[in-house]
């Protein structure tokens, strides 16, 4: 391999999946996002009617919760990518419709059963600082209870809340549990006519460890994000929570691995694909330069390593 192909193998892991601009040690606690801390979290819009979350997965596909869009048209939907306040964030956001929307056809509302859907992007969207997908866990990697991951969202910060869904995108730390543990919490909750066990293979559960924010309306379709390594990942989506906002409530979220083969078929359909069902857009003179020079200056070891390539390379 010459010194040339070195280095694009090296840019194009860089801006490979996953990739948060505050790394993976700095999130911690709950609070208001920064620009490009949760660049694959996307708000799912539907006009007049409905508010979610969801995650970019690739340049043209986004994962979210089928509750969020089962009745509705791909026509009424449009994906804002890029933003942490609704009120606007001109520079840096984009807002594209959706060209087809996918329910789960597992997907039984009764019981919150294969709570997944995709939305397909008219078209194909440029990652950049504040835009980039988070990567689908591949089979070798595992998350067990215990795991530290986070959750960010526009939601409510309680149950009725008469503010209504936040301007400013928050997150919040969670620490996933057992489903043992969660479905015995929600045994305890007849009053509120949960039966039968509603926590089955297909879900994960996770909960709030800082008290200060937890999923809540309008966080539905957000992803529950883990870190692996120097990655994040997608690992659930989140599905459902009884009394949201109030300590200790765990959530609950559709587990993306006992769901990984369907979301491929669509996903990993795509030419372009880096690791685990990731695909890149053809990059623009521009947007090649300014990927460039965002990497360099936040990777010091890219640096070396194009300087090493090119002079072995000589």
């Amino acid at each position: 391999m010459d010194w040339f192909h070195l280095i694009t193998a090296l840019l194009l892991l860089n801006l490979a999946c996953g990739k948060s601009n505050v790394g993976t040690n700095r999130i911690a606690g709950g609070h208001e996002a920064t620009k490009g801390e949760f660049p694959w979290q996307v708000a799912v819009w539907l006009p007049g009617k409905m508010f979610c979350g969801g995650t970019l997965l690739s340049n043209t596909w986004v994962l979210t919760s089928a509750q969020c869009l089962d009745g509705h048209n791909a026509s009424s939907v449009v994906v804002i990518l890029g933003s942490i306040k609704l009120s606007g964030n001109p520079k840096e956001e984009t807002a594209i419709p959706a060209k087809r929307i996918i329910i789960h056809p597992y997907y039984y509302f009764s019981n919150y059963s294969g709570d997944l859907a995709l939305i397909e992007l008219e078209k194909p969207v440029d990652f950049t600082t504040y835009i980039t997908p988070l990567c689908l866990p591949p089979p070798t990697v595992t998350f067990t209870p215990g795991q530290l991951c986070y959750v960010a969202g526009w939601g409510q910060k309680k149950f009725n809340d008469s503010e209504g869904i936040s301007d400013v995108l928050r997150g919040a730390e969670v620490r996933l549990i057992t489903s043992e543990l969660c479905q015995d919490y929600y045994n305890m909750k007849n009053d509120y006519n949960i039966t039968g066990d509603v926590i089955t293979n297909d879900t994960i559960c996770a909960r709030d460890i800082h008290g200060v924010h937890r999923i809540c309306r309008g966080d539905g379709g957000g992803p529950l994000a883990c870190p692996a390594g120097n990655s994040w990942y997608v690992v659930g989506v989140a599905s459902f929570v009884v009394l949201c906002g109030e300590m200790g409530h765990p959530g609950v979220y559709t587990s993306v691995p006992y769901y990984m083969d369907w979301i491929q078929e669509y996903v990993s359909s795509a030419a372009g694909r880096i690791g685990s069902g990731m695909e890149l857009n053809p990059l623009s003179l521009m947007s090649f330069v300014q990927s460039l020079c965002w990497m360099l200056i936040r990777d010091p070891w890219l640096v070396l390593s194009v300087s090493a390539a090119t002079w072995l390379g000589s």
